[in-house]
This record gives C-alpha cells, sequence and structure tokens, in this order.
C-alpha cells in the first residue's frame, strides 16, 4: 500500500503508481475518474475546477493530489443533494487541495464536501474544505479514515463522525462552524488530537449517540459551548484547552458518561462545567478558572464523579449543585470565588470529601433550601463565612477543618437541621457557631476554638443541641443563648474563654445540662434580661468572676450544679425587684479547695451566695456552700440556732441564717460531718437593704443542717457582703 509518507517523500510504493495530470476546466475531475483504474495519481495543476455532478471515488488507491498546495479549487456547482466527493474504496488519499461547496439547497438535508464511506485507510490531508450550506467533512457507514492538517471552515458542521466509523483526525484547523467543529454521533468512535477548534454555534465538540471518541490536546474556544456530551456518549476529554471565550466549557446532559481528565478551562462567559439530566461522568484533575457563572454547576438528577480537580477565582461561585443532584466530590481545590465555594440547594445532595475550599468571598460552603450532603475531611480555610446552611437544609458535616474567616465558621439558620460532628472550628472574628432562626441543628463532638468572637451563638428561636463539644479559648461568650434561642447545651466541655463561659439573655429558654465550665476571664454563667434557662447539674468552677450571675428579670432553675473555686462566689444575684416569678436555686454545692485560689490570700472577704437588689428570687432546699480559705470576721452577720429563719431580716440588717447551736456570733469554726468526709459549712451574705429579704423556699439560702451533727475544726467567719 501506498502510504502518505511514500507519496509525500517520493519513496517507492509497493505497486506502481499511474500519474494523470489534469489541467483546470468543467467537469474534468468526473471525466478523468470515470476512466481512471486503481493505483492512479491524479495531479491537479493550480487553477478552478468546477463540478456539476458527484465525483465518486471507487478505485483502490486513487490519489487527487493538488501539484501546488492550495493551489487547485475544486467547487461545486450542481444542485443535488450529494456530496462532491464521495469516497467508497480502500488506499484513497486526497492532498493539498481546495474543496468548495457552495451550494444552497432548498431542502434541509445537508450537502456535504467529501463523504467518506464503508471503507478503510482514506487520507485526506493539507487540503482546505468549506461547505457553506453544509458539511465539510463526512465519515459514515464504518469508515476509518485518518484526515490530517486541514483547514475546515465556513460550514454548518465541520467534520462529521457517524453510524460504527472510527475517523482519526489530527492537526487541523476546524473554524467558523454554524453548528460543530467535530461532532461524533450514533456510535461512532476515533481519536482527535492536537487540533484548534474555534467559532462554533452550538459547540467545538459534540459527541452524541453511544459515541466513544477520544478527544485529547485540542485547542477548543470561541463557541456557545466548547464541547457538549449529550445523549449516552462515554466520550473521553484529555489535556484539551478550552481558553478563549465561550458560553459553557464543557456540558454534559442527558444520560451521558464522559470521562473528562486533565483539561484546562478558563474565563467561560457561562460556566466551565454543566452537567445535567441524568448524567454521570468522571471529571479528574482539571484546572477550572475564571467563569463569570460557576465553574462546575451540576443539576436535576446528574450524579457525576469531581475528583481532583483545581477549581479558582469564578466571578460566582465554585461547584454549584441543584435540583435533585448528588455526586462524589474529593479532593478538589476550590478557591478565590466571588460568592461560595461550594453551594448545594434545592433538593441535592453528594459527598463532599477531602476538598481544600478557601479564600472564597462570602461562603466556602453554601447548603439551602432542601439540600442536604455528606461533607467530611475537607480543609474550609480564610472564607469570610465557613459554612451557612439555611431553608430546610439538613447536611451532615463530619470530620472538616473550618477556619480562619471575617464572620462565622459555622452558620446554621432558618428552619435548618442537620448533624455537625467532629469538626474543628476556630479563628472567626465574629463567631465560630451561629444557630440562628428556628433551626434544630445537632452540633456534637466539635472542638470550637479561638474566635476573636465568641464559641457558639444560638438566637432566634433556636432550638438546636449542643452537645459533647470541647469549646474554648474564645474572645467573648464560649457559649451565649439569646432573643428567644431554646437550645439545648449538654455535656459540652466549655474553658478558658476570655470572656464568659455561658451567657443566656433575652428571652432565651434553654437547657444547660451537665456541663463542665472551667477558667473564664468574667463569669461561669451569667443570665440576664428575661431568659429562663433551666442549668443542672453542671460543674462551673475556676471562674474570674462568680460561677453564677443572675441579674435584670432573669428566672429559670439552676439546680444540681457544683460551682467551685470562682473568684467572686458561687451565685450572684442582682434582680429587679417585684419580679412575680424569679428563679430558682437549689441543690448546689458551692465548693472550694483547702488551699484556696490562686492570687486570693486568706481574709480576702469572699462571699459566695450575694443578692445585691433582693427580689423574688427562691432559694430551694439543700443548697451546699463549702470553704476552704479565711474569711474576715469584721462585719459577721447575728448568727442564730433557730432552724426556721423565716422570718424577715429587720431594716438595715443582715437576714438571719441558720447555723448549728453551737456556732455564735463572730466565732471562727469550719464544720464536719459526723461519721464522714469533711464538710465545710460557710456562710450567706446577704447585702444591706431597705427591702425585706428574698421570700425563700426554705426560709434561708444557706446549707440545710441538721443540729448537732456538725462540729468546728478550722477558722471561718461570717461576714456582710
Amino acid at each position: 500500500m501506498c502510504t502518505a509518507d511514500s507519496i509525500h517523500t517520493h519513496a517507492p510504493c509497493t505497486r506502481e503508481v499511474k500519474e494523470i495530470r489534469v489541467q483546470p476546466g468543467e467537469g474534468v475531475i468526473a471525466r478523468v475518474l470515470a476512466s481512471a483504474t486503481a493505483w492512479s495519481r491524479i495531479v491537479l495543476a493550480p487553477g478552478l475546477y468546477t463540478e456539476s455532478s458527484s465525483i465518486l471515488v471507487s478505485q483502490s488507491g486513487l490519489q487527487i493530489v493538488a501539484e501546488t498546495k492550495h493551489a487547485s479549487k475544486i467547487v461545486a456547482v450542481m444542485q443535488s443533494t450529494e456530496p462532491l466527493f464521495r469516497i467508497e474504496s480502500n488506499d484513497v488519499l486526497v492532498s493539498g487541495v481546495v474543496i468548495e461547496d457552495g451550494r444552497q439547497l432548498a431542502c434541509e438535508i445537508q450537502s456535504a464536501c467529501i463523504s467518506i464511506e464503508q471503507r478503510c485507510n482514506v487520507r485526506v490531508e493539507r487540503c482546505n474544505v468549506s461547505a457553506k450550506y453544509g458539511t465539510g467533512i463526512q465519515v459514515e457507514l464504518g469508515a476509518s479514515p485518518t484526515i490530517a492538517d486541514c483547514v475546515v471552515h465556513d460550514c454548518i458542521s465541520g467534520i462529521v463522525v457517524r453510524g460504527h466509523s472510527n475517523a482519526t483526525v489530527s492537526g487541523t484547523f476546524v473554524t467558523k462552524c454554524r453548528s460543530s467543529c467535530i461532532t461524533s454521533l450514533d456510535a461512532a468512535r476515533g481519536i482527535f488530537t492536537n487540533n484548534m477548534l474555534f467559532e462554533a454555534g452550538d459547540a467545538c465538540i459534540w459527541a452524541k449517540g453511544t459515541s466513544s471518541p477520544r478527544f485529547s490536546n485540542n485547542k477548543i474556544g470561541i463557541g456557545a459551548c466548547g464541547v457538549i456530551c449529550d445523549d449516552q456518549t462515554t466520550a473521553k476529554l484529555e489535556e484539551n484547552e478550552l481558553t478563549t471565550p465561550h458560553t459553557n466549557g464543557i456540558q454534559v446532559g442527558s444520560d451521558a458518561n464522559p470521562t473528562v481528565a486533565r483539561n484546562t478551562i478558563a474565563e467561560s462567559a457561562g460556566s466551565g462545567i454543566v452537567i445535567f439530566g441524568r448524567a454521570r461522568g468522571a471529571f479528574v484533575g482539571n484546572s477550572i478558572a475564571g467563569c463569570k457563572l460557576t465553574c462546575i454547576s451540576v443539576r436535576d438528577d446528574a450524579e457525576p464523579t469531581v475528583i481532583g480537580n483545581t477549581i479558582r477565582n469564578g466571578a460566582g461561585s465554585g461547584v454549584v449543585v441543584v435540583g435533585r443532584a448528588g455526586g462524589v466530590f474529593q479532593n478538589n481545590e476550590v478557591a478565590g470565588h466571588a460568592c461560595a465555594g461550594v453551594a448545594v440547594a434545592g433538593e441535592a445532595s453528594g459527598l463532599y470529601d477531602g476538598n481544600t475550599i478557601k479564600g472564597n468571598g462570602v461562603y466556602g460552603v453554601l447548603v439551602q433550601a432542601s439540600g442536604a450532603g455528606l461533607f467530611q475531611a475537607n480543609e474550609i480555610e480564610g472564607n469570610p463565612t465557613g459554612v451557612a446552611v439555611g431553608g430546610t437544609a439538613g447536611p451532615t458535616l463530619h470530620g472538616n477543618l473550618i477556619r480562619d474567616g471575617a464572620s462565622v465558621g459555622l452558620l446554621v439558620q432558618e428552619q435548618a437541621g442537620g448533624e455537625y460532628r467532629e469538626n474543628k472550628i476556630s479563628g472567626y472574628t465574629a463567631t465560630n457557631v451561629l444557630l440562628d432562626g428556628a433551626c434544630t441543628a445537632l452540633v456534637r463532638d466539635n472542638v470550637i476554638s479561638d474566635g476573636a468572637g465568641g464559641g457558639v451563638l444560638a438566637k432566634g428561636a433556636c432550638a438546636a443541641t449542643l452537645r459533647g463539644n470541647r469549646i474554648a479559648g474564645n474572645g467573648r461568650a464560649n457559649v451565649a443563648l439569646m432573643e428567644g434561642a431554646n437550645m439545648r447545651v449538654e455535656g459540652n466541655t466549655i474553658q478558658h474563654g476570655k470572656g464568659r463561659g455561658v451567657v443566656c439573655m433575652g428571652r432565651a429558654r434553654g437547657v444547660v445540662l451537665s456541663n463542665s465550665v472551667r477558667s473564664h476571664a468574667c463569669e461561669g454563667l451569667l443570665v440576664t434580661g428575661e431568659a429562663r434557662p433551666t442549668v443542672r447539674g453542671n460543674l462551673i468552677g475556676e471562674s474570674a468572676g462568680p460561677g453564677i450571675v443572675l441579674e435584670e428579670r432573669a428566672g429559670g432553675e439552676y439546680a444540681d450544679n457544683v460551682l467551685q473555686d470562682n473568684a467572686e462566689g458561687g451565685v450572684k444575684l442582682n434582680l429587679q425587684s417585684k419580679l412575680k416569678a424569679g428563679p430558682a436555686v437549689h441543690r448546689n454545692t458551692v465548693t472550694e479547695t483547702e488551699e484556696g485560689r490562686p492570687g486570693q490570700s486568706a481574709g480576702a472577704g469572699e462571699h459566695y451566695v450575694r443578692i445585691v437588689n433582693p427580689a423574688s428570687a427562691s432559694a430551694g432546699p439543700c443548697n451546699t456552700v463549702t470553704v476552704g480559705c479565711l474569711l474576715s470576721p469584721a462585719a459577721a452577720p447575728h448568727v442564730t440556732s433557730r432552724r426556721d429563719a423565716s422570718a424577715e431580716a429587720p431594716k438595715q440588717q443582715p437576714s438571719q441564717v441558720d447555723m448549728p447551736s453551737h456556732v455564735g456570733r463572730g466565732q471562727a469554726t469550719t464544720l464536719r460531718k459526723e461519721g464522714g468526709t469533711n464538710m465545710k459549712c460557710g456562710p450567706v451574705a446577704v447585702a444591706s437593704s431597705s427591702r425585706a429579704g428574698p421570700a425563700m423556699a426554705s426560709g434561708h439560702v444557706g446549707v440545710q443542717a441538721e443540729v448537732g451533727l456538725w462540729h468546728p475544726r478550722e477558722q471561718l467567719f461570717a461576714q456582710v457582703a
């Protein structure tokens, strides 16, 4: 067989080739071919050749070669829909010829300049082909041609491969096509490499049907879409460049299942990649940047696999998943987008695993409407808001690193739910976690730390659950409930805050249960406004202020808590007067270590339950106060042995406090229960007031002790606050 290389280098062929030289004219080529034998070489002299009928190439080994490249021009002037050249034989070469089809047919059937059919080993090279109202080169009926180094332009479709054909197209420039530069449809295959495909009305590449072409190392641009994958195609797109203006870079729809790998997609006027319908596909290792809408958009019921892509600097969002779409999004870098790194809305879901989402303009991750999905092991860094969840969305966030932004680390609002567990959230300026609206999120087993603002803030009608978290080192309150929040705060370790441990304010309700609240720069727990929390079973210790402060119109229940080693005592009440229902404080233990608190000298004059402005407060039974440091005896209140201390205290006099009968006024003592461990019975210090003391459910605020079961061991002095 004579190869193209042997022809162009004048190397000897394995067969003898007869050369026929042809001069320009009308119908010349058709007449020559009608009489030519197999293995003929037809050399076209420079000039214009017009043909009014279709040219059939049926002889094997036929060669049609321009004497000078692009100097011989063949123009179709017939009115039929037949191709200008129809090639039906093997080992055919068409080289260096200009072929122009200017027919404008009344019917909708497109004509073609060159139609390659049935046979293999056809080569079209270095030709200039145009078909203003048709297709430049058409491959069908199982043909396997090679098309190389051609220019195909000003067509409806540049190159079309259909049926079971298998074309190889390389080094070809296809441009100014009203539909597509290259179309692969039906069950066609083929390899398309190192081509330049520009200016297409629909798409530079359009893969349809069940076709399985491979496109690699092509430069693609200027069109409605760079690539369209439709129907059930399994096209492969590898290492192509889509860098000049186009609307969407790669558009995948219907049931398409392409492989899109290591492509560069930039400056799309719409989206870099759009996946819709029921499409799937693998999108691996691509670089997508500078898109005006989204870099990757997934919608409808599509479920792609998106792995290891670099998705940067979009004018909208990086990855948007909407409708009922899902898929796997793994190990991608999503950075520098004007809005969100990843946005999920509608009823969409998906798996988002191991992605780096950083430096986006508003959100790292945004989940809205009824969106869901599992977000795990992602690094979400340097976004003003790390993760925002709204509507009725219910995602699961597990094991993510969310850090360093100017606003909020995790925002859950409106009626959103979801589960947020084992994440590390830190370094946000406003607050690390904000739970707003009527959200019902479960926030558990996270580390929430080192924010310049607060740790966790709940507001609105929030009914979230905060459980098992470690919340530490935040600039303001580690946990705050405000407005009408009704959050359950349970089993958390809340410590080392630069502000307060827990704050309840506004009309907040909620349950604060079994938490460890330690080492805060202010109070362990502040309840103010008209808040009414239930606070039970907590350890509140080592605060620089009081353990618990109740002020303004605060209410609620405070029971079974241990208040330990707080610098300004256990409980401080500063309530407005004439409250119909004040707080109930009962069964709490206020303790201090034997050595006292660091930095506190003996005789510091601390108080353990302090009422600054008496009002309706209920100090129920069995509050236990223990102390292990010396208190000043300078102003000890009157102490009585009466077990019933329900009588009002005299005006301007301290309230009476139940103490054992052997403890007299001013006597220094420490008390221990007979037959048990040391239990120090401390005083209740009551500020003098023109009003009577508060109504106490059991008649006193101090310890409930049986007379005769306590005896002095060390010094103890009661004092007036």
